[in-house]
């Protein structure tokens, strides 16, 4: 919580007091509107700190609910106003529940204000405002500061206001820098004068009542300047004109912002489906080499070793295997994998028992069966040959 301090300046003619010798004072203790406030720093730095009051905010029903019965004080304590200090500083009192008030139109003044009953019941307090000894009114309160940088108004702020909650109203001698207010006596029936306090935050008012022409405030660079009111409306429309520039190059820099982030999630899509179609080839590889080692250990044996060979290297020992009698060399590589294939059709788990040993080689039934049946024909011939008579010469 950041504790505020704001300043209201009482400036009466007349100040009719109550029959038990108290002093009213129907007052206008705050506004809505950028406040202007100074921050000093360890090193003596001093930091200006624009802080809007929201309406929201200062209207806001528990906000408005620490104002009855606010106590009032000379000067503000170093400490917030408690029933156990209350004794020992307390002069007065808001007493009558706080109004929500515009100023008439002739003020030039859009801001809204609340407006309250205040009592002062305490002599030497009372005749220091009729002496003119102490004019100025301090607001002391606690407030969120929400780090939300705007303007307001034609104002620049830094902070807005939030959670506000009055602890006290102070009598001060000089406030310093801020709304300039003052107590103006409304024409009419003199003996039935009614008071109000005027805070506009831009009027100026010199010491002896005469008032300048109003001036307004802008901010360029980081700096206030003070400018009529003509030139403050030429500046508000220019300021108006490059804010809505902005909110169309902010509108356009979204949609790019968009845009980059679907084209970043398409890619993200595309690279995932690569690595997808990386993964599935890889595993078509792993499968199709596993179905061959597997078919292979079946016609060359388990004892068979593929560590370190190719593919092609494999196919060859099989076609080997199966057809002892095929010379590979310069065979072109689609030759061998469709005579591999046809070897592995012609595999036949039990084909091992048909076979024969001639010598260091082995023939399959197919080599054995076309040996039987090319020696029975030749013996036939022979037979025949026999029984054909022998002609004489």
């Amino acid at each position: 919580m950041k504790s505020n301090l704001d300043y209201i300046k009482l400036d009466m003619d007349e100040m009719p007091l109550q029959p038990n010798g108290f002093l009213n004072i129907l007052a206008n203790i705050t506004r809505t509107g950028v406040f202007t406030y100074f921050e000093k720093s360890p090193d003596g730095t001093i930091k200006i700190i624009r802080q809007l009051r929201d309406p929201e905010e200062v209207f806001a029903e528990k906000t408005l609910e620490t104002l009855i019965g606010l106590p009032i004080t000379e000067n503000h304590p170093k400490e917030l106003i408690s029933p156990e200090n209350a004794n020992d500083f307390v002069v007065g009192m808001t007493s009558d529940r706080p109004k929500k008030i515009l100023l008439p139109e002739t003020q030039s003044d859009s801001e809204e204000y609340v407006q309250q009953l205040l009592t002062f019941f305490d002599k030497p307090t009372i005749e220091k405002i009729k002496n003119n000894d102490k004019r100025e009114l301090s607001l002391g309160y606690e407030c969120f500061l929400d780090e939300k940088p705007g303007v307001w108004n034609g104002v620049a702020y830094d902070y807005i206001q939030r959670d506000i909650k009055y602890n006290h109203l102070s009598l001060v001698d000089r406030a310093r820098g801020g709304a300039a207010c003052r107590v103006l006596i409304d024409g009419g029936d003199k003996e039935k004068v009614k008071q109000h306090v005027l805070c506009d935050g831009f009027s100026i008012v010199d010491e002896n009542n005469e008032k300048e022409k109003p001036m307004k405030v802008i901010l360029h660079d980081g700096k206030e300047y003070k400018v009529e009111e003509e030139v403050y409306n030429v500046f508000s429309k220019i300021q108006k004109d490059l804010d809505g520039h902005q909110a169309i190059v902010d509108d356009q820099k979204s949609k790019i912002d968009t845009l980059t982030a679907q084209c970043d999630d398409y890619k993200s899509q595309i690279e995932d489906g690569k690595k997808t179609e990386k993964d599935a080839e890889f595993n078509k590889a792993v499968q199709a080499r596993v179905s061959l080692e597997s078919k292979a250990k079946t016609i060359l044996g388990d004892e068979s070793s593929f560590k370190g060979k190719t593919d092609l290297e494999i196919k060859k020992e099989v076609i080997v295997k199966m057809r002892p009698e095929v010379k590979l060399d310069g065979l072109s590589e689609d030759y061998l994998n469709a005579r591999y294939d046809v070897c592995v059709e012609d595999f036949k788990p039990n084909q091992k028992k048909d076979t024969q040993t001639i010598g260091d080689s082995i023939k399959d039934k197919t080599v054995v069966s076309d040996y039987k049946t090319a020696r029975q024909k030749a013996w036939e011939r022979d037979q025949e040959l026999c029984n054909k008579p022998v002609l004489s010469k």
